[in-house]
């Protein structure tokens, strides 16, 4: 019991910094002071990804002309914590849980914390770095390469975000995402020892954003 004791202890700091580092790049306005607790929002640049119930995105697969469609079915705004930071302060995060129906895929949900877009929470998984900084990376993710222009399917898109994500708990392949703003997801690659097994790109989408203070 003891082990399992310190287990928990170390794995609950390990949250505790892990989103603490999610939060370094909020800015000051993404935070309010209420008595004693913190709250973080997420961060304004994730706002551009922050979309609502019936948006639909509709992809080929390249290599076998496969059609999915996948919808965002719900929407549900949580917090994280709070977590003790001592001398009588808490603080809390604003989090996003967004849940999406894929006719190939089956359902999945991501969350929205700090600046990240993720499958697991705080725990891994992750799936977006809104920095837009080439190197950053947190966790299993990395942006690998900002894009002018990218064309798929005969579209050209503009300031296309490139990121690495590597398998963890939550992601069951390696993958190559390409994310535009408003948007989503224009570009996927499936990798297997780092070559390049499958190619879903964008055919048409409908967005709605979430409105949010």
């Amino acid at each position: 019991m003891a082990l399992n004791f310190k287990q928990m202890k170390i794995n609950q700091i390990f949250q505790i910094l892990l989103i603490s580092s999610l939060i370094l790049m909020s800015c000051k306005k993404s935070e309010e002071v209420t008595g004693g607790n913190h709250y973080y929002k997420i961060n304004e640049s994730l706002h551009p990804m922050l979309f609502d119930v019936e948006s639909y995105w509709i992809y080929k697969n390249n290599m076998t002309n496969i059609i999915d469609s996948i919808k965002l079915t719900e929407v549900e705004m949580d917090t994280i914590g709070p977590f003790n930071l001592g001398n009588g302060y808490t603080s809390t995060y604003q989090a996003f849980n967004l849940k999406y129906s894929s006719k190939i895929f089956g359902e999945y949900s991501e969350q929205y914390v700090g600046y990240v877009i993720s499958r697991g929470s705080t725990e891994g998984g992750y799936v977006y770095l809104s920095s837009h900084k080439i190197g950053d990376s947190t966790a299993n993710a990395k942006i690998t390469a900002i894009h002018d222009t990218l064309i798929v399917n005969n579209l050209i898109y503009e300031n296309v975000v490139e990121l690495n994500i590597k398998k963890d708990m939550y992601i069951e392949d390696e993958l190559n995402l390409f994310y535009v703003d408003s948007i989503g997801i224009i570009k996927k690659e499936i990798k297997e020892d780092n070559i390049i097994q499958d190619t879903w790109e964008l055919l048409n989408y409908n967005i709605k954003f979430l409105e949010i203070e």
